[in-house]
């Protein structure tokens, strides 16, 4: 698999990916392509998060508090899937749902 073939930015996360300057983008895709050059397993510690066991879908922390959700299927690219800010995630709502009370 070429550098190319390695990550794929999917198209929802498209408007999150083009608002990022180019060199934020560089360096997300040079950590995106050193990750998928090797299995998760070997992946170094502390550099991404496995958000679920059912499937494998990651985090990768990036500048400014930006989040990268990406998916690895297996021997297959990166697909970069979502962009968030860690504030949004630490200030939504969790125990409200529609506001209703979860």
């Amino acid at each position: 698999m070429n550098a190319a073939e390695t990550v794929h930015i999917h198209p929802d996360a498209l408007i999150g990916w083009h608002a990022l300057s180019a060199e934020e983008k560089d360096r997300i895709l040079a950590q995106l392509r050193g990750l998928a050059s090797l299995p998760p397993a070997e992946w170094p510690q502390g550099v991404t998060r496995r958000l679920s066991q059912d499937g494998p879908l990651y985090v990768l922390p990036a500048a400014n508090g930006l989040l990268v959700v990406f998916r690895r299927e297996e021997d297959g690219p990166l697909e970069v899937r979502h962009l968030v800010l860690r504030e949004t995630i630490e200030r939504y709502p969790w125990d409200r749902v529609n506001g209703v009370r979860a």
